[in-house]
């Protein structure tokens, strides 16, 4: 499931730039890079050099609604969000009083550790460390529980103090820009049982995954999850 947003309403008769970037006469135009790693801020710009007022909208995964900034003028967005596909819309009010419209499409790529392969049948005990909190899920199956856990402020907070990177949330059915399954997401899928998503996977900095099984069932179980497991 994907999740539309609007970013911000025209603004009518904005303030005007002391020096406006100089840009191709015709249709609006979106700059945005085509693909950035998760966690990373993107920046987008509206170049028109007839606009007088802005609209954004985004298309993408759940997660980035609640992390998007503009700029005074609204000429000017910056979000960023979990991986997936992005469609940047754009409406704008020319000076002629007429609207126009711009689209773009652009990817967020996960990052993280390679799960080992072949784990050991009888693991030492796990020393404390870096800690990757992976969750695979189905987003049209999502519950108020699973959102609680994803939004939880508590287990977010944690993870951060400890500094384990942020938690990855996917879905099962993740596409990188080229229309296949992104790399860093394709050994945890293989690996999961996709017939009880959500799954989670608690790995260490090298990729050795120290647990994977059903989602627990609130932020608070998560947490003692992570623990156990030397996070």
């Amino acid at each position: 499931m994907r999740n539309l947003v609007l970013i911000a309403a025209l603004v009518f008769g904005g303030p005007a730039l002391a020096a406006p970037p100089k840009v191709p006469a015709g249709p609006p135009v979106i700059e945005v890079v085509e693909v950035a790693e998760q966690y990373n801020l993107i920046h987008v710009e509206a170049l028109s050099e007839t606009a007088t007022g802005h609209a954004w909208f985004i298309d993408g995964p759940r997660g980035f609604e609640d992390i998007v900034k503009l700029s005074p003028d609204s000429k000017r967005i910056v979000f960023t969000g979990p991986p997936g596909r992005y469609k940047l819309m754009l409406v704008v009010q020319t000076k002629g009083g007429m609207l126009d419209q711009a689209h773009r499409i652009m990817f967020i790529e996960g990052i993280g550790p390679e799960p080992d392969p072949e784990p050991d049948p009888d693991p030492d005990p796990p020393m404390p460390g870096v800690r990757w909190l992976i969750i695979i899920e189905e987003t049209d199956q999502r519950t108020n529980a699973h959102a609680a856990i994803y939004h939880s402020e508590k287990l977010n907070a944690y993870l951060k103090a400890k500094g384990h990177p942020p938690r990855r949330l996917w879905d099962q059915d993740e596409l990188d820009p080229n229309g296949k399954t992104p790399k860093s997401l394709k050994p945890y899928l293989n690996l999961a049982d996709r017939d009880s998503l959500p799954v989670c996977f608690v790995a260490d900095a090298g990729g050795r995954i120290l647990h994977q099984g059903p989602l627990p069932v609130d932020a608070d179980a998560v947490l003692d999850l992570l623990k156990e497991h030397g996070g």
